[in-house]
C-alpha cells in the first residue's frame, strides 16, 4: 500500500487500487467516493498532483483526465490529465471542466488515528532494525565516501575550468556584438552626414541641419559633426543652436582652438538677437501703455460731457478692467514661465544624469545597478519605452530579478498597457509566489482590463501568500459579492467569520448571496443573525429600506412582530393588555430574540389605543434591568437603551 502526503495539509492518504468502472460527472463522483466507506472521498487537486507524480508506482491509471474535489467556479471543477506522453511534473495539465462532463475517477482515503499510530509503530521497528545493521557498513561507507569526495573534487576542478573558458568565450562574443553595433552606428552616421553635404551643396540648409542632427544622435562624440552643424546654424541665423552645437563639439574635442572664435561670435550674435527681441518687446509694451494712456485721457475728457457721462463711465470701467486683466495675465504668465523654467532645469539635470549613467553603462555593461538608476530617471523624464528597455536588459542579465520585473510592470501600468503589466507580474510571481503585495498589484491590473475572475483569483493567492493579512480575504469576498460569484462569496464570508469573528455586516451579505441564489430559508436565517449583532442599527436600517421590494425581508419583519404579538396573546388576555408594564414584560424573562424586539410592544399598545407614555426614570431602570438579563445570555446590546429611547420613547 502506497502512502502519499497532501502537500498543503501534510495529511497521509492512500489511493484506491483501480478506477471506477464507468466515467462519472463531478456530483456522481463525489457521491460514489463517499459511498465506499469511512474516510473515502474524491481527491483534492493537490492530491491528484501527488498521484500524478507517483502514477507508475500506484498503477492502473488511464491516459485521460480525472476529477478533483477542488472547484474553480460554481459550475466547474479542476481536473488533472494523466497523459503518459508528457510524464514530467512541469507538463502536468490542470484544467477547469464543467461538472456535467463524464470523466474518470480514482478515490482516496485519509488514514484514521489508529492506522497512523500502527504505521508509525511499524516504521519505528523497521528503523530500529536498520540502525542495528548500520555499524557493519560504516567502514565500507567511509572508504566509499573518501573515494567519492576525491572524485567530486576532481570533477569540480574540471567544471571550474570549463566555466572559466565558457565565460571567456561569452565575453569575446559580447565584445564582438558591441563592436558590430558601434560600427553600424558609425556607418549610418556617415550616411546622414553625406546627405547633409548634398543638401548644403543645394543650399537647402534646413534639411542639412536635420540630417546632421540625425548623424549626431548616432555618433554623439563626433566633434566634427557638431562643428559642421554649428556652421550651418550660423548661416540660417539660429545663433542659440550654433552656441549649443559649438559647445558640445568643444566638450568632445577641447583641442579644437579654431572653433573658439566661432563660439564667441555665435554667443555675441545670439545675445544681440535676444537684445533686439527684448527691445522690440519693450517698444511694443510702451506703445500699448501709451495707447492705454491716450484712451484714459480721452475717457476723462468725455466724462465732462453730461450727455455722454454714462457711456464714458462704461468705457473707463472696461479699460480699467482690461488693464487689470492684462496685469493679472502678465503675472500669471510670469509665474507660468518661472514654473516652466524650473521644470526645464529639472529635466536638464535629469538628462545630464542619464547621459552620465549611459557613459558608465558603456564602461560597465554588466552593472545591473546602473541600469536600475537610469531606468528610474527615464521614468521620471516620461520616457517609458526607454525605461522598459533598461528593465528588460536587467532581466536579461539577471533572469531572477523580481525587482526589475515588478518595476517594468509598474511602467506598463503608467502607460495603461495593463495586459503587458499582467504578464510581468506573473513572471515575478513565478519566482516569488509568496509576495502578497505583488498579487495585490496583479489584481489591480486584472481590474483595469475587466478580468473579474482573474482579479478574484489574485486576491485569493495574496491571502494564501500572507494568511495573517485578512484584508485580502475580505477584499476577495466583497468582489465575489459585487461580481455575482455568490457561491464563492458565501464560502469566503464564512472563512471571514471564522478568522475575524461574527459580524452583522458579513451576515447581511451572506443573506444577500443566499437570496440571489433563491435560498430563502438560509437568507432568512442569516438576516436574523445580522439583526442579533446589529449594535448600531445599520443593518436594520438597510433591511427596512428593502422591506417593501423584497418578500423575504417583509417576511422577516412580519414574523418578528407576529412572534412578539403571539407571546403576549398567550400570556395575557387582550382586555388586560392595558395595565401591562415594561417591568411585567422583562420580569417574565423573555428569550433573547423577544428582548431584541421588545420595542414592538410599544407599537402594539398604540395600535390598540392604549396610552404608552413611560416615565423616563422608570424607563431607565427597566432598560438597565433588561440589559442585565440579556447580558446573561452573552449578547452585547451595549447601545440598546439609547436606540430604544431615540426610536420609540
Amino acid at each position: 500500500m502506497i502512502k502519499l502526503t497532501n502537500p498543503l495539509t501534510g495529511e497521509l492518504f492512500t489511493v484506491a487500487e483501480r478506477d471506477f468502472d464507468n466515467t462519472l460527472t463531478w456530483n456522481q463522483a463525489v457521491t460514489h467516493c463517499r459511498n465506499m466507506g469511512e474516510n473515502w472521498r474524491l481527491p483534492l487537486i493537490e492530491e491528484l498532483n501527488a498521484m500524478y507524480d507517483n502514477m507508475d508506482e500506484i498503477g492502473g491509471f488511464k491516459d485521460e483526465r480525472y476529477w478533483s474535489f477542488t472547484e474553480s467556479v460554481d459550475s466547474s471543477a479542476l481536473v488533472c490529465s494523466f497523459s503518459r506522453n508528457k510524464k514530467n511534473k512541469a507538463s502536468a495539465e490542470f484544467l477547469g471542466c464543467h461538472k456535467s462532463i463524464d470523466l474518470h475517477v480514482r478515490a482516496v482515503r485519509t488514514f484514521s488515528i489508529l492506522e497512523k499510530a500502527a504505521m508509525e509503530e511499524q516504521d519505528r521497528i523497521q528503523d530500529q532494525a536498520i540502525r542495528t545493521s548500520d555499524w557493519e557498513r560504516e567502514k565500507l561507507d567511509r572508504e566509499e565516501e573518501a573515494s567519492r569526495i576525491a572524485h567530486e573534487r576532481k570533477m569540480e576542478e574540471i567544471e571550474r575550468r570549463e566555466q572559466i573558458e565558457k565565460e571567456k568565450k561569452m565575453q569575446l562574443e559580447r565584445e564582438a556584438q558591441r563592436k558590430s553595433q558601434s560600427e553600424k552606428a558609425l556607418k549610418e552616421s556617415k550616411f546622414h552626414r553625406g546627405r547633409a553635404e548634398a543638401f548644403i551643396t543645394l543650399e537647402q540648409f534646413g534639411a542639412a541641419v536635420d540630417e546632421l542632427k540625425l548623424a549626431l544622435d548616432l555618433n554623439p562624440n563626433d566633434a566634427t559633426i557638431c562643428f559642421k552643424l554649428g556652421d550651418i546654424q550660423m548661416k540660417i541665423s539660429d545663433f542659440e543652436g550654433a552656441v549649443e552645437s559649438f559647445t558640445l563639439g568643444l566638450q568632445c574635442n577641447p583641442d579644437a582652438t579654431e572653433v573658439f572664435p566661432k563660439l564667441l561670435e555665435a554667443e555675441k550674435l545670439a545675445k544681440k538677437q535676444q537684445d533686439i527681441e527684448r527691445e522690440q518687446a519693450n517698444r511694443d509694451s510702451e506703445k500699448r501703455k501709451e495707447k492705454l494712456r491716450i484712451e484714459f485721457k480721452k475717457a476723462r475728457q468725455a466724462k465732462i460731457e453730461r450727455e455722454k457721462f454714462i457711456e464714458n463711465q462704461k468705457i473707463i470701467d472696461k479699460l480699467e478692467s482690461e488693464f487689470a486683466e492684462q496685469q493679472k495675465m502678465n503675472a500669471i504668465n510670469q509665474e507660468k514661465e518661472a514654473i516652466e523654467q524650473a521644470k526645464r532645469d529639472k529635466i536638464a539635470d535629469l538628462e545630464g544624469q542619464v547621459q552620465q549613467l549611459s557613459k558608465q553603462i558603456e564602461e560597465n555593461p554588466l552593472n545591473v545597478d546602473l541600469y536600475f538608476e537610469r531606468a528610474h530617471l527615464l521614468s521620471k523624464l516620461k520616457r517609458p519605452q526607454e525605461s522598459l528597455n533598461d528593465y528588460s536588459m536587467i532581466v536579461k542579465l539577471d533572469p531572477n530579478s523580481t525587482k526589475a520585473l515588478i518595476y517594468k510592470a509598474h511602467v506598463y501600468c503608467k502607460i495603461k498597457e495593463y495586459h503587458n503589466a499582467i504578464l510581468e507580474y506573473q513572471s515575478a510571481l513565478n519566482i516569488i509566489s509568496t509576495d502578497a503585495s505583488v498579487w495585490e498589484m496583479l489584481a489591480q491590473a486584472y481590474f483595469n482590463v475587466g478580468d473579474h475572475p482573474g482579479e478574484v483569483d489574485a486576491y485569493e493567492n495574496a491571502f494564501l501568500a500572507n494568511p495573517a493579512e485578512t484584508k485580502y480575504l475580505v477584499k476577495k469576498s466583497d468582489l465575489c459579492f459585487a461580481y455575482g460569484f455568490y457561491d464563492m462569496a458565501i464560502t469566503d464570508y464564512s472563512r471571514t467569520i471564522v478568522l475575524l469573528g461574527k459580524s452583522a455586516e458579513v451576515y447581511y451579505k451572506l443573506g444577500k448571496c443566499e437570496l440571489a441564489l433563491q435560498n430563502e430559508d438560509k437568507a432568512l436565517a442569516y438576516f436574523y443573525e445580522a439583526l442579533v449583532y446589529d449594535h448600531n442599527g445599520i443593518i436594520e436600517f438597510k433591511l427596512m429600506g428593502e422591506e417593501k421590494k423584497t418578500p423575504v425581508v417583509s417576511r422577516l419583519f412580519k414574523e418578528s412582530r407576529n412572534t412578539l404579538k403571539v407571546y403576549f396573546t398567550w400570556n395575557y388576555k387582550k382586555e388586560e393588555i392595558g395595565p401591562i408594564t415594561w417591568n411585567d414584560v422583562f420580569e417574565e424573562r423573555l428569550n433573547t430574540h423577544l428582548a431584541g424586539l421588545g420595542a414592538n410592544f410599544v407599537v402594539y399598545r398604540k395600535s390598540n389605543g392604549v396610552n404608552s407614555r413611560i416615565d423616563s426614570s422608570a424607563f431607565d431602570k427597566l432598560m438597565n434591568k433588561m440589559l442585565l438579563e440579556v447580558s446573561r445570555d452573552k449578547y452585547k446590546y451595549y447601545e440598546l437603551k439609547e436606540v430604544f429611547r431615540s426610536r420609540y420613547v
